[in-house]
C-alpha cells in the first residue's frame, strides 16, 4: 500500500522502490533551477496561447460554416418566399453561434464578440440584399402579371366596351401605383401607359379578326359568307384586297406606292386625294395619306361609295370609275351598253372593257367579293374605339393579318369543294344523287361570282345529262337511240361541251345495253326494279318466284332482251343447292319452284337452270307439268281432263337417281349412291334415235338435252325397276333393253307422237288422241284466213308452245312467227 507524503520526504511506493530526491544545496544550482522553472512556464504559456488559438480558428470556422449555410438557405427562396428571410437567417445565426461561445477561452471573449458581429454583418448584407431583389423582382412581377391579365381582358372583351374601359382603367392604376413605388418619370409613366394600351388593343383587335372570320367557315371546312346580296363594305373590303392586300406600308416600311402613285390601303392617288377628303368628311393631310392606314381607308372608302352612288349602285360601273376614273366608264357606257338598263349584262360590259387593267380589276373583286363575309368586312374592323389607338404599322399589320386569314380561308375551302364539286360531277353525271351537293352561294363563296356561277351551272347541266343516263337505263334500245339523236350536237356556242355530252351519252347506252345483255336480272336489282330471291324457306321462295316472273316481264320489254328469271349467280346458286341436296329434297325444291311459276316463268327457270345443269333444267320443267286428276300425289297443282301417259313425279325420281349414279359426285358417294353401268354411248344413241325420229327437226341442242335425259332415265329405271332380277339388269347394262328404253323416252321427253305422219314431242304425258285433236283445233284457228295448213308439221319450241314448220323455215304472220299452247 503507498506511504502517504510527509513534509521532509518524497512519496514513495514500495512496489517501485524509489530512492529520494535530491535537491540543489548550492547557489549554482539554484539559478539552474529557477531559469529552468522560467522555461517551463513559458513553455506551458505558449501552449495554452496555441490551445487559444486554436479553439479561436475553429469557432471561426464554424462561424463562417453557418453563415454560408443561412445564406445558402436564403438564396433559395425566391419571390414572396424571400420575405422576411433576412431577420430568420440572423436568428438562425444567434443560435447556432451561441452554441459556439461555449468553446471560446476567457482571454479571447472580447476578441470572439467582435467577430461575431462582423460575421453576422456579413450575413445580413447579403441576405437583406438578396431579400430585396427579391421582393423587388416579386412585385415586378406582380406588376407585369397584371399588364398581362388587362392584355387577356382585352381579348375576352373586345365587343364590350364598358367592361373593355374597365380593363384599361384597372391597367392605369396599376402603372401608376408601380410607378410611384419605383421612383418613375412622368414621361415614363406615361410611355408605359401608352405602349400597354396598344398591346391591349391590339389583343382586341386580333379577337375580332378570329372571331368574325371563325364564323365565315361551315363545319366541312367550306367558306359560308355570300348571302346571294354584296354590301358597299364587303365590296370596298374586297377591293382594297385587291388594291394592296390590305397594307399601308411595303415590306421595307415606307407607303405602298404603285407605280402610278397610287398610295397605301386603298391606293388613293394624289390627285384624288383631296376630293375623296371632301367625300370623307375629312380635311386633306397628305401625311396622313402617306402614313395612316385608318386616314387612308377612310378616303378610299368614301371615293368608292361615291362611284356607287355616281353609278346607281351597281357595283361593275363603281369599280371600273374606281379604277379608270368614271369618264371612262361613261364613255364605255355610251359605246356598248349600260348595264343598269338590261342593254348590256354586268359580265359582258366587264368583257368589253378595253383597259386589260380595269377589266382584270373589275373581274378579280367581283370574283373575290362574295369570299368576304359581311360580318368581316373591314370596317367590322376599323370602326372600333380600340383599333384607333394602334400605330401606323400595327393597324397596317391587322388588316393585312385579317387579309391572309381570309385568303387562307378561301384557299382551304377550294381544296375542300374541288373535291365535292368532282364527285357530285360524277355522281350526277351517272344518274345518281351525290352525297354532298354544294348550293349555289356555297359555290359562289369560294370561287366567285364568275366560275362559282358557272361550276353551279355546270352542275345543273350533269344532273340533267344523269336524268338522261338514268333514263337510258329503263328505255328500250329504240328509245334509247331516239334520245341520242336528240342530243346530237349542231355547231354553235359550247359545242365542245354539247358534243362530249352527246359522245358520253352515247358510250352510256353502250355500257347500260351491255350489261343488260349480260345479265337482265343481275342489272334490273342493281337499278331496283327487280326484287331479290328470298332462299329463307320454301314460302318465301315461292312467292318471291311468282314477284319475280312479273318483273322479270316488265324489264324484258323495258331492256329489250330475251325473258329472264334468275340472274347468272342465283341459277349458278339453284344448281349448286340441288347437287349438294339430297334426292328427294332436290325434287321437293324443284317442285316447289315450278308450282309457284306460270308457264313462262317455268320455260324460263328451265332454261337458266339447265344452262349451269341441263338434267336439273329438264327436271324443274318436268315437275312444273300440269297433274291428272286421277293421277296426282297432292291436293296441290294443276290440273287436266285427259289420262296422262306419265307420272311426273316417278319420271324425276328416275331421272335424277340415274344422273347422279351416271357420274356421282364426292358427296353422292358420301350419301351412298353405287356407280352404275349402262350400254355404250353408240348403243344407246342409235336407240333413241329410233325412239325420238324426227321430233327434234330444228334444234339440235334440244335433241342432245333429251339425249341426256334419256341416258339418265335408263339408269334410273335399271336401278329402281321393279319388275328386273338381277340377270335382268345385267343384260340390260351391256345392251339396250327396249322396254326400259321406251319408258326412258317416255319420262324424257313426256312422249314422242305421230302426228300426222310427222314425229313431235307432245305435252308432257299427253296421250296421241287428245293431242291430234287438241292440234287439230289449234293449227285450224291459227291458219285461219291463210290457206290450208296441211303442208306445216307441228314442232315444240324451247318456250313449250308449238310452231308450224316446213323445212327448216317457220311460218310466220304479219311478220311473227305462228305459235299455239296445247294444254
Amino acid at each position: 500500500m503507498p506511504n502517504l507524503p510527509f513534509y521532509d520526504r518524497q512519496v514513495t511506493t514500495q512496489g517501485l522502490g524509489a530512492g529520494p530526491v535530491n535537491l540543489p544545496t548550492t547557489s549554482s544550482d539554484q539559478q539552474f533551477l529557477g531559469a529552468g522553472t522560467e522555461a517551463a512556464a513559458r513553455a506551458a504559456e505558449t501552449i495554452t496561447r496555441q490551445e487559444n488559438d486554436t479553439a479561436m480558428q475553429g469557432a471561426a470556422f464554424g462561424l463562417d460554416a453557418i453563415k454560408y449555410g443561412l445564406f445558402k438557405q436564403v438564396r433559395e427562396k425566391q419571390g414572396a418566399a424571400a420575405l422576411d428571410s433576412s431577420n430568420q437567417a440572423l436568428q438562425q445565426f444567434d443560435q447556432e453561434a451561441e452554441k459556439l461561445n461555449q468553446n471560446i477561452p476567457t482571454s479571447r471573449r472580447d476578441e470572439w464578440e467582435r467577430l461575431k458581429m462582423a460575421t453576422r454583418l456579413q450575413l445580413q448584407s447579403s441576405a437583406d440584399a438578396h431579400e430585396f431583389d427579391e421582393m423587388k423582382r416579386y412585385h415586378q412581377g406582380q406588376f407585369e402579371g397584371r399588364l398581362d391579365l388587362g392584355i387577356a381582358d382585352a381579348q375576352t372583351y373586345w365587343k364590350e366596351p364598358i367592361l373593355y374601359n374597365t380593363a384599361v382603367e384597372k391597367v392605369d392604376n396599376a402603372i401608376d401605383t408601380y410607378s410611384a413605388a419605383n421612383g418613375w418619370s412622368a414621361e415614363q409613366t406615361a410611355a408605359m401607359k401608352k405602349d400597354t394600351q396598344q398591346k391591349m388593343a391590339l389583343s382586341a383587335t386580333q379577337a375580332n379578326i378570329a372571331e368574325r372570320t371563325k364564323g365565315m367557315m361551315n363545319a366541312d371546312g367550306t367558306l359560308n359568307a355570300y348571302d346571294g346580296t354584296i354590301d358597299p363594305d364587303q365590296l370596298a373590303t374586297a377591293a382594297f384586297y385587291q388594291e394592296s392586300r390590305l397594307s399601308q406600308f411595303d415590306a421595307s416600311g415606307q407607303p405602298l406606292t404603285s407605280k402610278k402613285g397610287a398610295v397605301g390601303i386603298a391606293q388613293v392617288m394624289k390627285d384624288t386625294g383631296p376630293e375623296a377628303a371632301r367625300a370623307a368628311g375629312l380635311p386633306w393631310d397628305e401625311e396622313r395619306w402617306r402614313n395612316d392606314p385608318a386616314y387612308n381607308l377612310a378616303l378610299g372608302k368614301a371615293y368608292l361609295n361615291k362611284q356607287l352612288k355616281a353609278f346607281g349602285g351597281n357595283n361593275v360601273l363603281a369599280l371600273a370609275a374606281y379604277n379608270a376614273g368614271p369618264g371612262k366608264v361613261n364613255e364605255w357606257i355610251s359605246k356598248y351598253g349600260d348595264p343598269r338598263t338590261g342593254a348590256i349584262t354586268n359580265e359582258d360590259f366587264i368583257r368589253s372593257i378595253p383597259f386589260q387593267e380595269t377589266q382584270s380589276y373589275v373581274t378579280k373583286i367581283m370574283d373575290s367579293v362574295p369570299s368576304v363575309p359581311k360580318t368581316a368586312t373591314m370596317a367590322a374592323i376599323t370602326d372600333t374605339p380600340y383599333f384607333h389607338q394602334l400605330s401606323p404599322q400595327a393597324q397596317s399589320s391587322a388588316l393585312s393579318g385579317m387579309a391572309e386569314i381570309l385568303n387562307k380561308q378561301r384557299q382551304a375551302s377550294r381544296v375542300v369543294l374541288d373535291g365535292v364539286v368532282n364527285d357530285a360531277s360524277a355522281a350526277l353525271r351517272n344518274g345518281q344523287q351525290p352525297q354532298v351537293m354544294p348550293s349555289r352561294n356555297q359555290l359562289i363563296s369560294t370561287y366567285g361570282l364568275v366560275q362559282g356561277g358557272q361550276l353551279y351551272t355546270q352542275l345543273q347541266n350533269d344532273e340533267a345529262f344523269g336524268n338522261n343516263v338514268k333514263l337510258v337505263k329503263n328505255i328500250p334500245p329504240a328509245q334509247q337511240q331516239q334520245l341520242l339523236e336528240q342530243a346530237k350536237p349542231e355547231t354553235g356556242p359550247n359545242y365542245a361541251e354539247r358534243l362530249k355530252n352527246y359522245e358520253q351519252l352515247q358510250s352510256a347506252i353502250s355500257a347500260v345495253n351491255s350489261a343488260r345483255n349480260a345479265d337482265p336480272v343481275a342489272f334490273g336489282i342493281k337499278e331496283g326494279a327487280v326484287g331479290q330471291i328470298d332462299f329463307t324457306d320454301l314460302n318465301s321462295l315461292q312467292s318471291s318466284m311468282q314477284a319475280r316472273t312479273v318483273q322479270a316481264g316488265r324489264i324484258s320489254q323495258q331492256y329489250g332482251t330475251p325473258p329472264t328469271l334468275l340472274t347468272k349467280a342465283e341459277a349458278k346458286q339453284f344448281s349448286t343447292m340441288l347437287s349438294q341436296s339430297a334426292p328427294g329434297d332436290a325434287l321437293t325444291l324443284l317442285q316447289a319452284v315450278g308450282r309457284s311459276l306460270p308457264p313462262q316463268g317455268v320455260s324460263m327457270f328451265q332454261a337458266q337452270l339447265g344452262e349451269n345443269n341441263p338434267t336439273y333444267g329438264a327436271l324443274a320443267g318436268i315437275l312444273a307439268a300440269p297433274d291428272n286428276y286421277l293421277n296426282t300425289r297432292s291436293g296441290i297443282g294443276s290440273y287436266v281432263d285427259y289420262p296422262l301417259t306419265v307420272d311426273k313425279y316417278i319420271a324425276s325420281e328416275r331421272i335424277l337417281q340415274g344422273y347422279r349414279a351416271l357420274s356421282p359426285s364426292a358427296q353422292d358417294k358420301k350419301s351412298g349412291v353405287t356407280p352404275i353401268t349402262i350400254p355404250s354411248d353408240q348403243k344407246m344413241q342409235e336407240s333413241f334415235n329410233d325412239l325420238a325420229g324426227d321430233a327434234f327437226p330444228m334444234s339440235s341442242q334440244e335433241r342432245q338435252r333429251a339425249y341426256g335425259l334419256f341416258k339418265s332415265a335408263y339408269a334410273g329405271e335399271l336401278l329402281n325397276n321393279p319388275d328386273l332380277d338381277s340377270g335382268d339388269r345385267a343384260d340390260a347394262a351391256k345392251s339396250v333393253d327396249d322396254k326400259i328404253a321406251g319408258k326412258a323416252i317416255l319420262y324424257a321427253t313426256g312422249g314422242v307422237l305421230k302426228y300426222r305422219g310427222t314425229d313431235v314431242v307432245a305435252p308432257y304425258g299427253m296421250g296421241e288422241d287428245d293431242f291430234t285433236s287438241k292440234m287439230d283445233n289449234a293449227r285450224a284457228e291459227a291458219f285461219k284466213g291463210l290457206g290450208s295448213p296441211s303442208n306445216f308439221a307441228p314442232v315444240k319450241l324451247p318456250s313449250g308452245r308449238y310452231g308450224f314448220r316446213i323445212g327448216n323455215r317457220l311460218a310466220t304472220k304479219d311478220g311473227q312467227v305462228i305459235t299455239v299452247e296445247i294444254n
